[in-house]
């Protein structure tokens, strides 16, 4: 089970992101990077001894998130740096 904090975090980065660019991969994408980090930062729930499995699972959770939206995330990288030319 995901530790509330993680969830938290990860909800309002998703919110912001999507708020702000309007684009779904990108948010689903910075709240994968920001579960990254905080699973690695925060322990999973307090007197709990799944954090190992936790951490895992979230990392695990991640690397799908960022492989479903590779595609994505380098086209928009490229149309970027094709308008910055």
């Amino acid at each position: 089970m995901l530790a509330p904090l993680w969830v938290l975090g990860v909800a309002v980065v998703f919110g912001v992101v999507l708020l702000v660019t309007r684009w779904m991969g990108g948010a689903s994408s910075a709240g994968a990077l920001t579960l990254l980090g905080v699973s690695l930062v925060v322990p999973p729930a307090p007197g709990s001894d799944a954090g190992l499995w936790s951490r895992l699972f979230g990392i695990a959770l991640v690397l799908v998130v960022l492989g479903r939206h590779r595609s994505n995330l380098v086209l928009r990288w490229m149309a970027r740096r094709a308008r910055a030319s």
